[in-house]
């Protein structure tokens, strides 16, 4: 987790606007803060992050970085199916 210089938790207030600032120099449009803190989260939990690491990483229990900050890409929902259907197919 992220801290301020005195040690203590950065505030969501600050995140959002160092991030605005940051995208602003770019010229890229500045999208919410937010869906960045999802893209985190789901590649970590993608690339194999125990939910425990990544909810630390993100400043957030279990449960919230569960319900609210992990998406599920359409990809990997195809790659799911397709593992249950051969699966299925087999034990025919």
């Amino acid at each position: 987790m992220a801290v301020d210089e005195a040690g203590g938790p950065i505030s969501s207030d600050r995140y959002t606007d160092l991030w605005r600032s940051l995208v602003a120099e770019t010229g890229l449009p500045v999208h919410n803060f937010l869906v960045l803190r999802r893209s985190v989260e789901t590649a970590m939990r993608d690339s194999g992050v125990p939910i425990h690491i990544s909810a630390a990483v993100m400043g957030h229990s279990e449960l919230m970085s569960m319900k609210h900050y992990t998406a599920a890409h359409q990809e990997r929902i195809d790659t799911a199916h397709e593992s249950m259907n051969a699966l299925l197919d087999r034990s025919v």
